[in-house]
């Protein structure tokens, strides 16, 4: 059985991240995360990213990101700047979509997929799966897109749950969903 600790973009990973150093398997980073996780020493199995516009900011993947064996996914219909950009880098990289593409609402889910469906992994460890949704005056707010990435997030669990152990290690956040998913500290595995 495989297990995977997926590093999302959320502000508990910070605070995390220093466990995930530790971690015994496949480890993914979203697009947001890749440059700190690989200056704090994690090297990442994978990069997600699910951006396709021509407007991507390319510049994250770094001429000195050749050094490293990661493989970057990306959707699938991604415009060719991105993927010239990869092939200009000698970095190995793959298009995905899920067979439930029309629920993923942000790229921490679409790494969540990834794992289950290209990766078969049967436990996710997640940081950085908090979504605080704190603004700058310090005020608990809910955007739509916000409400989205909930309800999307549901409806993977739903989804996998019966499938695979879903331990969200972010321990806050509207993404944290305790009583649903395990709730346990990254410390603990």
């Amino acid at each position: 059985m495989s297990k995977c600790l997926i590093i999302g973009g959320g502000p508990s990973y910070w605070k995390k991240l220093e466990l995930a150093k530790n971690f015994d398997g496949i480890i993914i980073s979203t697009d947001i995360t890749a440059i700190h996780i690989i200056a704090e020493g994690i090297i990442p199995d994978y990069i997600i990213t699910l951006e396709k516009n021509e407007g991507i900011e390319i510049t994250m993947f770094e001429d000195s990101f050749k050094e490293y064996s990661f493989k970057v996914i990306h959707h699938k219909q991604a415009l060719s700047i991105l993927t010239t950009r990869l092939d200009f880098l000698n970095l190995d990289h793959e298009g995905f979509r899920s067979y439930r593409q029309e629920f993923i609402s942000n790229v921490g889910l679409y790494a969540c997929r990834y794992a289950r469906e290209k990766l078969d992994c049967h436990e996710l460890y997640l940081i950085g799966f908090d979504h605080t949704g704190v603004n700058d005056l310090g005020q608990t707010v809910t955007s739509e897109r916000e409400i989205k990435w909930i309800a999307d997030f549901k409806i993977f669990i739903k989804d996998e749950l019966q499938n695979c152990k879903i331990i969200n290690c972010s321990g806050q956040g509207k993404l944290f969903l305790e009583g649903i998913v395990d709730g346990r500290d990254i410390k603990s595995i």
